[in-house]
């Protein structure tokens, strides 16, 4: 299964703590989208997540991010 890493620039107002909530949110539903996701990185100073996914493709990680 192809390998993604998904990047997103966040709002000010993000914290680590929120990123980790949305983190288990995506791993709630990855199942239903056809992913995996294996691990992410946040960094607070540039307000930027990275998502590491295994998925069938782009759509899926969208869709799995948007009903998390």
């Amino acid at each position: 299964m192809p390998l993604y890493l998904d990047r997103h620039t966040l709002s000010e107002e993000i914290t680590a703590e929120k990123v980790a909530q949305l983190h288990k949110e995506d791993l709630r539903v990855e199942q239903k989208f056809g992913c995996r996701g294996l691990t992410y990185w946040f960094d607070d100073q540039g307000k930027t997540a990275f998502c590491l996914v295994e998925a069938p493709d782009k759509e899926a990680i969208k869709e799995m991010h948007n009903h998390a």
